[in-house]
């Protein structure tokens, strides 16, 4: 009798609290995915359009540094030889992008994967 009102309760206290929050985190996985997805494609797209147009690359970052100089003068010549004593940044290669990208898909999907779990008290 005690286990049969302790394990009505523990069906009450997760259908009150746990699932919603767990509804509430599989929503946000399902966002999440979509919006790596999202970047993946933006970035293959930014990617093949540089590729395709190698001279612009140079163009937008002089035009982003002329637009900051214009913000912050002073800022943009401090940058600039903080800039000119640091060696070259490693570039970053899609490569490792997706790598990146592969880790955080297969930590959501580890995530996912473990919502079958039971509660707590509701396995007898």
């Amino acid at each position: 009798m005690a286990a049969t009102r302790a394990e009505s309760r523990a069906e009450q206290d997760w259908a009150t609290h746990t699932q919603p929050a767990l509804e509430n985190v599989e929503h946000k996985i399902t966002r999440a995915g979509h919006r790596v997805a999202e970047l993946e494609s933006d970035a293959r797209f930014r990617h093949r359009w540089l590729t395709q147009h190698p001279d612009l690359a140079r163009r937008i970052e002089h035009t982003q540094r002329e637009l900051r100089r214009l913000d912050d003068p002073i800022g943009v010549e401090l940058l600039e030889r903080v800039e000119a004593l640091a060696p070259e940044p490693p570039v970053t290669s899609p490569h490792l992008e997706r790598t990146d990208i592969a880790r955080l898909r297969a930590h959501l999907d580890r995530l996912q994967q473990t919502r079958d779990i039971e509660p707590p008290g509701l396995s007898l």
